[in-house]
């Protein structure tokens, strides 16, 4: 059983689409005594735009003056950078408390009338006063800031200066989350800024989240350990947890509209574990089809349809009764399914076909197949308008349907193959997860307009914001 465990968490990484190399820092499933620290470093000014400059060294400074060094993850301070936060630098740290950080940068140069002037730094450290405090199984964020002019005084000598303080928490309503399949970890960040508030350490391979908006807390499969954890979105950390049976690997999850029941998709298992959200216990399993790759509960609560990849079907579940209402064979390979704002329809994508499927959930049949390109990898609904929103691997565009022709009616750039996309009606943007860039792409739905980018963790996997539907 354990070398087949072993083997579906492998699948898994195939099934994501993410060929991640490892990360700077240590998984957090490896925290154990200690805890981490991320520094975002927060983009250059305006006034900034002609400054380049080389991050060399980047330490945690202890109350008694101790330096530890911390992995860098960027090296370029630069005009032309993308925009937004970018990770600095994450590392493991032995709990405590901290005075700040120091940094030492090299290779200054600033743009002049007359083209490039090097600029040299002092080669001492600049000590950054931004007191934190480390614990076990915990992770701090800092926003580093860069101030320009301040780093350069009239006589054209660089100092640079920089400030450092701790992320800060929005309110609920304006967090979202994904997980980190490789880092095994949770980023959360402000759905309309993108900056990223918090980590949260999780366990081993973290894949999808169920969000429970109402109760403020978020279900997450640990897909690595055969558990399924709760973490709370006051606290910002793991509340509660509990463990299915060895070899299940939980992949994703579903919760009923009501919010009592919490349904786990496990791959190696073939089964769906129906989760009691108050005590977080198992009170029940149903055998479904080969490899469950996806679930999702119907707009009344009534059923759950279960797309089983290897199977090539979705098995109903009739929730009330739990026992197993029926099954509908599809495409090839069902990957992600999405039910239309009145819940009549269900449109599924497949990993093995150029087709989706057109289901009625309430007659479990088919009721069409429609050509939409080979390589589809995410699909959502926008619950307003009723358009479908396809991205496929390769093309660099997400594509939008008409819902009743089901012609591509517009399309709009990514930055790279999409995994994964959910809506924010409160917003109206578009999350867009691009799991081989690490990043979380916002886009406004009117005008399909850039508005932003948040950087995840290494793989990945999954990603919800508050005001989804």
């Amino acid at each position: 059983m354990h070398g087949k465990r072993l083997a579906y968490i492998v699948l898994l990484a195939l099934l994501v689409l993410v060929r991640g190399t490892s990360w700077s820092g240590q998984p957090a499933a490896t925290l154990r005594d200690k805890g981490a620290l991320f520094v975002y470093f927060e983009p250059l000014a305006s006034d900034a735009s002609r400054l380049d400059f080389r991050f060399e060294e980047l330490a945690a400074v202890r109350e008694d003056g101790t330096e530890i060094s911390i992995a860098l993850a960027l090296r370029e301070a630069r005009e032309g950078a993308p925009a937004g936060q970018r990770l600095l630098a994450t590392s493991e740290l032995p709990p405590g408390q901290y005075k700040g950080l120091a940094i030492r940068v090299s290779k200054a140069t600033l743009e002049g009338e007359e083209g490039p002037v090097g600029l040299a730094p002092p080669s001492a450290t600049a000590n950054i006063v931004a007191p934190f405090s480390i614990r076990k199984r915990q992770a701090v964020v800092l926003e580093l800031r860069f101030h320009f002019k301040d780093s350069i005084n009239n006589e054209g000598a660089f100092t640079p200066q920089f400030s450092a303080h701790p992320a800060q928490r929005p309110a609920v309503g304006r967090l979202g989350l994904a997980s980190n399949r490789d880092s095994n970890s949770i980023t959360v960040f402000d759905k309309v800024s993108a900056k990223i508030v918090s980590v949260i350490p999780t366990g081993l391979a973290p894949a999808g989240i169920a969000l429970d908006q109402a109760r403020r807390r978020a279900y997450v499969a640990i897909s690595g350990e055969d558990t399924l954890i709760a973490i709370g979105l006051l606290e910002y950390e793991v509340i509660d947890r509990t463990t299915l049976r060895g070899g299940d690997v939980p992949v994703e999850l579903a919760l009923t509209p009501d919010g009592k029941t919490l349904l786990s998709a496990n791959l190696a298992s073939n089964t769906v574990s129906l989760i009691d959200t108050r005590s977080l216990t198992e009170i029940d399993r149903i055998k479904v089809g080969d490899e469950p790759r996806s679930v999702l509960v119907g707009p009344r609560g009534e059923r759950a349809y279960v797309l089983n990849s290897a199977s090539s079907n979705i098995s109903v579940i009739d929730l009330r009764n739990r026992r197993l209402a029926g099954t509908i064979s599809t495409e090839a390979g069902p990957l992600r399914g999405h039910f239309n704002q009145a819940g009549d329809t269900l449109y599924v994508i497949h990993r093995l076909s150029s087709r989706i499927s057109v289901v009625d959930p309430v007659n479990l049949r088919v009721t069409g197949k429609v050509y939409v390109g080979p390589g589809a990898t995410a699909l959502t609904v926008d619950p307003r308008s009723d358009f479908v929103y396809i991205s496929r691997s390769g093309t660099g565009i997400v594509e939008i349907f008409d819902p009743i022709a089901f012609l591509p009616v517009d399309s709009f750039p990514v930055e790279g193959d999409v995994s994964y996309m959910t809506v924010d009606v409160e917003q109206n943007y578009l999350y867009i997860l691009l799991p081989e860039l690490r990043k979380v792409q916002v886009v406004e739905i009117v005008g399909n307009k850039f508005r932003g980018r948040a950087e995840t963790g290494q793989g990945p996997y999954w990603v919800v914001v508050n005001g989804e539907k």
